[in-house]
C-alpha cells in the first residue's frame, strides 16, 4: 500500500481536532455555568453570602476571558498547522511534510487511531496526533485506507491452547 495526499487543514477542521484531542476535559463553559449560578445562589442568600457571589461572577468573567485567549492561541497555532502538507502512508510508516518541517512515524508509534466523518486523527500520544482531511483521499484511497488502519487497530486474538 502506497497512497499520497496533500492538502492545506482549514480552520474548522484544526478546531473540531483540537476538540476531539481535549475530549474528556471539562469545559470552561461548564466553569462559566457553575460561577453564575453559584453566585447567583450565594447573593440572594442574603448580605453575608454577597461577597462571594460577586468573587463567583468574577470567576465566570475570568473563564470568559479565558475562553477568548484560548481562541486566540488557538489562531496562533493554526498559522503554523494551516500550511500545506503532504503525506505519504505506506505499510511501515507514514510521512508528513509541509515547506517547513518532515516528520516519519512508524505504525508502531500510532497509539491510536480516531476516524471521524471530516477527521482522522492518528495519534502518537495522548494529546498529540496528526490531523488528516478525509477530503484529502480520493473515494477509493480512503476506503483503502480504511481498510489497512482497522487491520492495523484490530486486537489480535488470543493464542489457541492446547490441553
Amino acid at each position: 500500500m502506497k497512497i499520497g495526499v496533500s492538502f492545506q487543514l482549514r480552520f474548522e477542521e484544526y478546531r473540531q481536532a483540537i476538540r476531539l484531542l481535549s475530549r474528556g476535559r471539562l469545559s470552561l463553559w461548564y466553569a462559566v455555568v457553575g460561577f453564575v449560578l453559584l453566585g447567583t445562589v450565594l447573593f440572594a442568600l442574603g448580605q453575608r453570602t454577597q461577597v462571594f457571589g460577586v468573587m463567583c461572577w468574577a470567576g465566570a468573567v475570568l473563564d470568559v476571558l479565558l475562553l477568548g485567549y484560548g481562541r486566540m492561541q488557538l489562531r496562533k497555532r493554526f498559522a503554523v498547522a494551516g500550511k500545506p502538507t503532504e503525506m505519504v502512508f505506506e505499510e511501515g510508516h507514514f510521512v508528513s511534510e509541509t515547506n517547513h518541517a518532515r516528520t516519519e512515524v512508524r505504525w508502531t508509534g500510532v497509539t491510536d487511531v480516531l476516524d471521524t466523518q471530516e477527521l482522522i486523527l492518528l495519534y502518537r500520544a495522548k494529546r498529540v496526533a496528526h490531523i488528516v482531511p478525509t477530503r484529502a483521499f480520493s473515494s477509493d484511497q480512503l476506503s483503502e485506507f480504511r481498510a489497512f488502519i482497522a487491520s492495523r487497530t484490530q486486537p489480535e486474538a488470543p493464542a489457541a491452547v492446547n490441553s
